[in-house]
């Protein structure tokens, strides 16, 4: 299969993205990054395009990528299940053929926002709706 590299950063082209789909009953590994029980998880589990659900025959479609923010529950024996928040799951501009190493710092970069709110207990629910328009633009996320 065709990968771009460089460094630890790894993608791979639209084109050979579309071919691995028509091919074989591939699934896109998810990127997960925890920080003190929270978790930032970008996923293709949806199957996401542009007009819904991808349509790999539709070159103007684009597979896109969907962000979910989940809390560690405290209980009394110690560490408890991670439980997705309420309104943190958001589809987003990233393509799921994007840079590996791109994404993992989209969601650093949605970490950084959603973080010191989720400790706090407050709402993230517009936040994340405005963390939904992020992309990778001229090889830097935005």
């Amino acid at each position: 299969m065709p990968y771009t590299a460089s460094g630890d950063k790894v993608g791979i082209s639209k084109k050979s993205f579309r071919e691995m789909l028509r091919n074989t009953e591939s699934t896109w590994p998810e990127i997960m990054i925890e920080e003190s029980g929270v978790q930032v998880i970008i996923h293709w589990d949806c199957y996401e395009g542009v007009n819904g659900d991808y349509d790999v025959e539709d070159d103007d479609d684009e597979p896109l990528l969907r962000f979910d923010v989940l809390k560690r529950t405290a209980h009394e024996e110690g560490d408890g299940e991670f439980e997705q928040i309420e309104d943190s799951s958001y589809c987003t501009d990233l393509r799921a053929y994007d840079d590996r190493g791109l994404i993992l710092q989209a969601a650093q970069a949605i970490m950084n926002e959603v973080f010191d709110k989720v400790k706090a207990g407050q709402s993230i629910k517009k936040t994340c709706e405005g963390l939904s328009h992020i992309r990778i633009a001229r090889g830097k996320v935005v």
